[in-house]
């Protein structure tokens, strides 16, 4: 709540500040295109507009100092600003007369001849009015947009923010202006008036906290009491009655001089104070923060040195007037040095960090620029209708209903314009953050970038960092910690520990005051669910009472841990039945929490990490092993873990697999895939290669398809399609895979299928005659009438080839693929099996071949699956007799109860 009020406030007053340096910005304009100059100056004091100054020949013989200007050219002047319009039309040389009131009586008019404006006067009006407030109303403004809410980050914006206001706040002139533009200014100046405080506030915690600071840490609150007792109450009064009462803030300044100038000397006090602070904290620090503040010190000292010496020499030696050249010379000086102050800070900023916001701007700086501009346009909108609302007739006739009316209309507006903002606020943020910066990760990238250098680390802790890397790079989080487990003792201490710093991404060892324990909430909930765990401490365990002192405080415990890291939320690194790690991740430093689609990719890194902690684990066992045993007995453990153990219970299918690799390890890949809604997922794959490298690539294809599968909804192009766009960008052109895939609806019996460039699978329909009419013949969708000498009852069995779908999956970026749906019925069979069933060949290099293959599927099909499926592997290997086995055999046959 004090951090949202926080970047409100200053989002509130940067706003009123665009208003208040844009109005200013084009008045420049009009004062910088004169054609000519008059040769004097005026200047509004109170209701008067006063000649203040002389500068050409020709006007100091006929006008005096403190003369009211009345009228040019037969135009009335109210106001100062009424002066440079006129002279927009007047050439150089051009005769002009001037109406004046001297010592209360109208003088005749003056004729007097324009001159023609100086190359250096127009350059220093143009700085001074246009280059140096906006540098500074700029460089504060960039600051608060990308780190608002870091104390040394506000600070810094406001005080560049305050000195365009505080210039003009200390000698204020509101005439003319409409009463909503006076309601901005007047706020302006009150806010600005803090500049010198703000500054040597800054200072002494910039780029650390001083010494004083560290010993008295109040002291940063006594800063602003001299401030509070002389500055703030001076200059409020003296803006209030410039606003609302300019005659009477005359006599206001010419009664309280003493306490201006006391207010002016404690404003330079604070001014070097802020300064000295600087320097002290430049001496002070190492080598490596003093390289990086030489910059601001040096801009610094530059942008504010020649100002106090002009100051200085001005005062000592009146040389406005024994020597105004010289004293022109050094405000030119001082003018042209002083943005040099800002600009350090803009350059230390992005070459050396010295403000941390090198990591919000890589989060990206179109995102920010729109969510922080989106409060400030809120901001803005909400003034002015409370301005509107509040001033003119409106107000009139808000009066009439009572004296307390106006309260109440305001709080009602106010608590209106809350919860339209809120609504607001939930429907755009969403947009804002998905358009700027939820498309910032390519998720299919990431994967197969992680999966490509996970092959070559070599320890669980290259792994780590290598996730840490990639989670960072897509989300952004503000602090990662990846607890493993301990097999001795089965808690989970820190791995390692991650976090969002100044100079990027850092990574620590692990913190031994880390740790969730093995019956702790944290673990047990996600060995259960195997999903991603929301953190929300205030309900943390809630779900799952307990009397058990020791529990209790182990779970209080457990919450402490969680509530020191800011864990957000809390990823499984799972297997099929272990726990290996537990990933806790901070907040985002988008304005949203985790999306749908980071959690997808947050479980499918989490996938790949548990897989490589399996295999990193595996190498450490049998690391005196020699190389090749090794490598075959790591993979085909590892892969045998991939695999399910046995098919998962159904009320209406009969499920059995097998897979018995050629070498120890292969490509061959099948899966059973419990999915919602009573549906089954059944996989079958065959990846190109042979050994240790095709089993790698096949842990990937079962690591896209597991994360995606459950979220696709029976869309299964859309699943194929994404595993071959994975695959091509994770491999080479030699590197893909066969894959099929079926989808089975438990509650309607329809089975539906991808075959992207596979073997076709064997449907055997348990079919009436009049079924096998409809059906067709070969040619009509696959299905083919096999003569056979069996019968089941009245049906005659029918054979049909699955081939819908496309090509093989991972050797093109861009392929099209289709999906079938087939009603099934009580005694279908389907049998899918990879090319070492039918390519299997015997002593004469003959193949088995799919017409025995759809043979004996028919013959046995009122087999059990897992008979059928033995009767399939003994047929093959009774086939091949004596002669090696060459490729990997899998087979998945599924039948209809």
């Amino acid at each position: 709540m004090r951090r949202r009020a926080q970047i409100t406030l200053g989002a509130i007053f940067f706003g009123l500040l665009l208003i208040y340096g844009g109005v200013r910005f084009v008045r420049t304009f009009s004062l910088l295109g004169m054609e000519s100059d008059p040769g004097w100056r005026a200047r509004q004091v109170g209701s008067l507009v006063l000649i203040n100054q002389i500068t050409g020949v020709d006007p100091q013989r006929q006008l005096r100092l403190g003369d009211e200007l009345v009228g040019i050219n037969g135009h009335a002047i109210k106001y100062a600003t009424d002066v440079a319009p006129i002279f927009n039309n007047i050439e150089p040389g051009e005769p002009y007369t001037v109406l004046v009131n001297r010592n209360g009586f109208l003088q005749p008019p003056i004729s007097l001849e324009s001159q023609e404006i100086s190359l250096f006067s127009w350059v220093v009006n143009g700085v001074v009015r246009l280059v140096i407030p906006n540098i500074f109303l700029l460089t504060g403004l960039a600051v608060f947009l990308f780190k608002p809410d870091d104390k040394q980050a506000l600070l810094l914006a406001l005080m560049f923010g305050m000195f365009t206001g505080a210039i003009f706040a200390i000698d204020p002139s509101f005439a003319g202006e409409p009463l909503l533009l006076v309601g901005v200014m007047l706020t302006v100046h009150i806010v600005s008036v803090f500049l010198w405080p703000v500054f040597l506030h800054f200072f002494q915690i910039f780029p650390e906290p001083s010494a004083l600071v560290r010993k008295s840490p109040r002291l940063e609150g006594y800063l602003y009491l001299p401030h509070l007792l002389t500055i703030f109450p001076y200059f409020v009064i003296l803006n209030l009655l410039a606003a609302f009462a300019p005659d009477r803030s005359v006599y206001f300044r010419l009664s309280f001089t003493p306490l201006e100038t006391v207010s002016m000397l404690i404003a330079t006090l604070y001014i070097a104070g802020g300064l000295l602070s600087l320097l002290v904290n430049y001496r002070q620090a190492g080598r490596p923060s003093r390289r990086r503040m030489r910059v601001v010190v040096a801009g610094s000292i530059a942008g504010f040195l020649p100002m106090f010496t002009a100051i200085g020499l001005s005062m000592l030696f009146d040389l406005q007037k024994n020597n105004p050249k010289l004293a022109q010379w050094l405000i030119v000086i001082a003018l042209f040095s002083f943005p040099l102050f800002p600009l350090s800070f803009v350059y230390a900023i992005v070459r050396h960090q010295v403000i941390p916001v090198r990591l919000i701007l890589r989060r990206s700086v179109r995102y920010l620029l729109v969510s922080r501009g989106f409060i400030i346009v809120q901001a803005l909108v909400v003034f002015a209708v409370l301005s509107f609302l509040l001033t003119g007739s409106r107000l009139a006739a808000i009066d009439r209903l009572g004296d307390r009316a106006d309260i109440i209309v305001t709080m009602a507006a106010t608590a209106l314009a809350i919860g339209v903002l809120t609504i607001l606020n939930q429907q755009v943020m969403p947009i804002i953050d998905r358009l700027f910066f939820r498309e910032a990760y390519d998720a299919h990238q990431i994967l197969s970038d992680l999966g490509m250098a996970m092959r070559s680390v070599t320890t669980v802790r290259q792994m780590l960092e290598l996730a840490v890397a990639k989670i960072q790079e897509a989300l952004h989080v503000e602090s990662i910690n990846i607890f493993l487990r301990n097999r001795a003792g089965g808690d989970y201490p820190c791995a390692i520990s991650s976090s969002l710093e100044a100079t990027g991404v850092r990574a620590a060892d692990f913190d031994s005051s880390l740790w969730l324990p093995a019956d702790g909430y944290a673990v047990n909930k996600l060995r259960r669910s195997s999903l991603p765990l929301t953190v929300d401490l205030a309900s943390w365990g809630q779900g799952i009472p307990t009397s058990d002192a020791e529990t209790v405080e182990l779970r209080s415990q457990e919450r402490a841990m969680l509530r020191r890291i800011r864990s957000s939320l809390l990823l499984p690194i799972a297997t099929k039945d272990e726990l290996p790690g537990i990933i806790s991740l901070g907040p985002r430093l988008g304005d949203l929490p985790f999306s749908r689609e980071d959690k997808q990719l947050l479980m499918a890194v989490a996938l790949q990490m548990a897989f490589a902690i399996q295999n990193v684990e595996l190498v450490q066992q049998v690391a005196g092993e020699e190389r090749l045993r090794h490598e075959l007995e790591l993979a085909t453990t590892v892969q045998r873990r991939l695999f399910p153990e046995c098919p998962p219970e159904s009320v209406s299918l009969d499920l059995a697999g097998v897979c018995h690799p050629a070498h120890g390890v292969g490509g061959d890949y099948y899966d059973f895939i419990q999915l919602r809604d009573c549906k089954l997922g059944i996989a079958v794959a065959d990846v190109a290669g042979k050994g240790i490298s095709a089993a790698l690539l096949m842990s990937t294809v079962q690591a896209s398809l597991r994360s995606r599968a459950q979220s696709v909804n029976g869309n299964l192009i859309e699943l194929v399609s994404s595993m071959n766009e994975l695959l091509h960008l994770s491999t080479d052109a030699a590197s893909y895979a066969t894959f099929f895939y079926a989808q089975f609806d438990e509650q309607t019996r329809m089975l539906t299928y991808v075959n992207a460039g596979h073997n076709p699978p064997i449907l055997v329909h348990a079919a009436s005659p009049a079924r096998a009419q409809r059906a067709g013949s070969l040619g009509a969708g696959g299905l083919a009438s096999i003569p056979v000498e069996d019968h089941v009852g009245a049906f005659e069995l029918r054979v049909r080839l699955l081939t819908s779908g496309g090509p093989i999956i991972g050797a093109f970026s861009d392929c099209e693929y289709e999906q079938e749906a087939i009603q099934l019925e009580r005694g279908d069979v389907l049998v899918a099996y990879t090319d070492g069933v039918t390519e299997a060949c015997n002593s004469n290099d003959e193949q088995f071949g799919e017409p025995r293959l759809r043979e004996i599927a028919l013959r046995s099909a009122h087999l059990s699956a897992a008979e059928l499926s033995e009767e399939i592997v003994e047929q093959v290997r009774g086939w091949c007799g004596d002669t090696a086995q060459q490729d990997d055999l899998t087979l998945v046959v599924m039948k209809v109860k």
